[in-house]
């Protein structure tokens, strides 16, 4: 996951992704570092009234 992934810009944030050892971590956890927030956003939107 992420071979090609060399830089992520994400609002105001910037990560070099680079320069990460990110084949120490599962491949469960960096999914679940990109879904949670989805899933943030999905529920905050959720809570905004409609109309």
């Amino acid at each position: 996951m992420g071979d090609s992934l060399e830089e992520f810009t994400a609002s105001e944030f910037h990560f070099p992704v680079r320069d990460w050892d990110l084949c120490r971590y599962r491949d469960w956890f960096l999914l679940s570092c990109v879904v949670l927030p989805w899933i943030v956003e999905q529920y905050d939107a959720a809570l905004v009234p409609a109309g």
